[in-house]
């Protein structure tokens, strides 16, 4: 009696285990991520993690915080003077601060400012392939705000389009878009043309739907399901 109890529960554990290895199968390559452009900010490199900070394509290269001019804005910049002065930059100091007059930044926000420069970008790269939702908004910011585009892309192919053309603007937008690893995403201002009153804020994030399972924990999930009804089956005849 006691070796047939045994030869019945001994199925049960090996089903168990099986069990524990398809959930892990279908988890590992499926945890949730979530990327937000505005807390994720660092100075200490760009690329930074996903994210990276752009001119006209080209990755911004100087690192400025501390600049007496601009109170607790720390910002990457690259190295031009006005008119084709162009930078990325987080108000850090925790309250909304007024930069050079007119651009009034909460600490909410990212600041995007392009001056005659085709474009100013940040870009998200995706660290792994699955379904990612896009949700945020552009914000004027500058108090005499100059009408001008803002965009999101897709591998260079554009998802979003809008202007940003007044003070306290606030242009939301919210996706869904299926990205293999290393597809990115592209959040943009671009000039109308002119240099001056392009402030624009940026709050995005991205976050995973859902991801595709690692290939060798994918292999796993149809093994495990095939001895999984064996066992079944087997618990069954012996019941019989």
């Amino acid at each position: 009696m006691t070796f047939q109890n045994q030869r019945i529960r001994r199925p049960r554990h090996v089903a168990g285990g099986l069990l524990a290895v398809a959930c892990l199968a279908f988890s590992c390559g499926a945890q949730a991520s979530s990327y937000n452009a505005v807390t994720d900010f660092s100075l200490a490199s760009n690329p930074n993690g996903a994210w990276s900070y752009l001119v006209s394509g080209t990755l911004l290269g100087n690192p400025t915080s501390n600049n007496p001019s601009f109170v607790g804005l720390d910002y990457w910049w690259n190295g031009q003077a006005i008119p084709n002065s162009s930078i990325v930059a987080w108000n850090s100091t925790g309250s909304t601060q007024t930069y050079s007059s007119t651009v009034v930044l909460p600490p909410n926000v990212l600041l995007l400012d392009v001056e005659l420069n085709a474009n100013v970008d940040v870009r998200f790269t995706a660290p792994a392939t699955g379904a990612y939702s896009i949700t945020g908004y552009f914000l004027g910011v500058d108090t005499s705000e100059r009408s001008h585009s803002v965009t999101i892309l897709d591998n260079g192919t554009s998802i979003f389009t809008g202007t940003i053309a007044s003070y306290n603007q606030n242009d939301p937008f919210g996706l869904t878009e299926t990205l293999a690893a290393g597809d990115t995403i592209d959040f943009e201002s671009l000039t109308p043309g002119a240099f001056s009153n392009l402030g624009t804020g940026l709050s995005a994030t991205v976050a995973t739907v859902s991801a595709t399972p690692e290939p060798g924990t994918a292999a796993l999930i149809p093994g495990a399901a095939l001895m999984l009804y064996g066992l079944r089956r087997l618990r069954t005849r012996r019941r019989a």
